[in-house]
C-alpha cells in the first residue's frame, strides 16, 4: 500500500490508529478521485471503440 496511507492510518508498530474524522474525509476524497478516473477511462474507452 502506499506509505501515505498506512501513515495516516496505521501506528509505526502497526497497530491501527484511532481514526479522526479528517483521516475519514480524506479517504472519501481520494475514493472519490479514483471513481472519476476509473469514468473518465471508460468513456475514453467508448468513445475509442465508437471511432
Amino acid at each position: 500500500m502506499h506509505s501515505d496511507f498506512n501513515e495516516s492510518f496505521f501506528n509505526e508498530d502497526s497497530s491501527a490508529k484511532d481514526t479522526p474524522d479528517e483521516e475519514y474525509r480524506l479517504l472519501y476524497v481520494a475514493m472519490t478521485r479514483a471513481k472519476k478516473k476509473l469514468y473518465a477511462a471508460n468513456i475514453a474507452k467508448v468513445i475509442e471503440i465508437i471511432q
